[in-house]
């Protein structure tokens, strides 16, 4: 993945650790270079379609209503098992990022990104691997997910609440 990120001249700074699993984890690592930390969550709905959701560290996401904006209805989307991990975006436990669908396995995992991650001058995600941590732009980060057929999805995780159920899917199902 780092190969191909430098092939697309995309700019990031890579920070070498040990093997993290959570965001708590990764922050004494790399949370005292000025990045923002982002959590990732691999979700399943009752149909078996998977998403991605990106947010920044300490964004509130609320399953129920996600849920419920998806038009799954209460309950509809849940943590994905530990096998999806291994199976559709090969990745093992603590690396579900963006990058994670440079993999064709994953084509048909949607991605929500958190509108907050564009105000951040970097964000840090791991890159297929959990103990390494890239910190790059939003809009390098745009620049990859394209390269790889897939258009960004930028949603306000923390507003989405009020919004139109509609604006919500048509965003989920352009992707």
């Amino acid at each position: 993945c780092l190969v191909f990120l430098q092939e697309l001249k995309i700019d990031f700074k890579r920070h070498d650790h040990p093997v993290v699993l959570t965001v708590e984890d990764q922050a004494k690592h790399v949370g005292n270079f000025g990045g923002a930390l982002t959590k990732n969550l691999l979700l399943k709905d009752k149909k078996h379609r998977l998403y991605i959701v990106s947010a920044l560290a300490d964004t509130k996401v609320d399953m129920k209503i996600l849920s419920q904006r998806l038009g799954l209805g209460k309950g509809g989307v849940r943590m994905a098992p530990e096998e999806n991990l291994r199976q559709v975006l090969q990745v093992p436990l603590g690396c579900v990022t963006p990058f994670a669908l440079f993999n064709e396995s994953a084509s048909a995992v949607s991605l929500l990104l958190d509108q907050g991650l564009k105000s951040k001058q970097s964000c840090y995600f791991h890159p297929l691997t959990n103990d390494v941590t890239i910190a790059l732009s939003s809009s390098n980060l745009d620049k990859f997910l394209l390269s790889i057929g897939k258009q960004p999805a930028y949603v306000d995780l923390e507003v989405i609440f009020g919004s139109s159920v509609y604006d919500f899917l048509e965003i989920v199902e352009s992707d």
